[in-house]
């Protein structure tokens, strides 16, 4: 019988595989590409404004543009690769089987690719944000200023979580329900979502409009209402 921390090991080896196969997918790819890109986007134009403003540099909403612009650019892609066929794919592939053989249920391989996909998605959004916030931190010139851009770290990295474990969970929930459909349930969720925030005028209906919320509020209730 294995052991609970065994258990736990392959469970984490099963969960880095299905991300690791969710990567090489092309919209997997896109997915990660985007993230590099706003990445190394936001790095640039925080040092581009620091050396052309100095120390009063607009660097502070910079962050949560970043956490915003990965969200549509890479956290959406990744949730419609999530979405696509992942089950059947792996089956075809051999993965269940192999799986199956080293004593894996299939709740476990469920919950595993579930845990990849949530991971990854996080990782898409968070992390680009994060090190955004982290440039523009070493660019603060008061206690005033790093405060704030502390403050905006941690928002920034909390929405990643947020964000990345809602559009990741949709995901894998969509192939869940309609293996072979799973985008078109996905895409169908979005819209119906949207439908009704603009039909009873009230954003927070629709996923994106109550994420955008979450986020406004946060920095709102923080005292930085004017990067919201």
């Amino acid at each position: 019988m294995r052991t609970d921390s065994g258990s736990l090991r392959a469970f984490r080896e099963l969960a880095r595989l299905f991300t690791q196969r969710l990567d090489r997918t092309g919209l997997g790819r896109l997915a990660r590409t985007n993230a590099m890109f706003i990445a190394a986007a936001s790095v640039v134009w925080i040092v581009y404004l620091r050396a052309a403003d100095g120390p009063t540099a607009p660097t502070l909403a910079i962050p949560v543009k970043v956490a915003r612009a990965a969200l549509w650019l890479s956290a959406f892609p990744l949730a419609f690769a999530a979405a696509h066929q992942r089950r059947l794919v792996d089956r075809r592939d051999g993965i269940e089987a192999l799986a199956l053989a080293r004593g894996v249920d299939g709740r476990q391989m469920v919950s595993a690719r579930f845990a990849g996909t949530l991971a990854r998605s996080v990782s898409v959004i968070a992390l680009p944000a994060v090190l955004a916030a982290v440039v523009s931190l070493a660019c603060a010139n008061t206690m005033r200023s790093a405060a704030d851009r502390m403050l905006i770290l941690a928002v920034v990295s909390g929405f990643g979580v947020l964000a990345g474990a809602v559009l990741g969970a949709l995901g894998a929930l969509s192939e869940l329900v309609a293996p072979q459909r799973g985008r078109s349930v996905l895409l169908a969720t979005l819209f119906v979502s949207w439908g009704l925030a603009d039909l009873a005028e009230k954003p927070f209906f629709s996923i994106t409009g109550m994420l955008g919320l979450v986020l406004k509020g946060t920095l709102r209730a923080l005292g930085l209402g004017a990067v919201a």
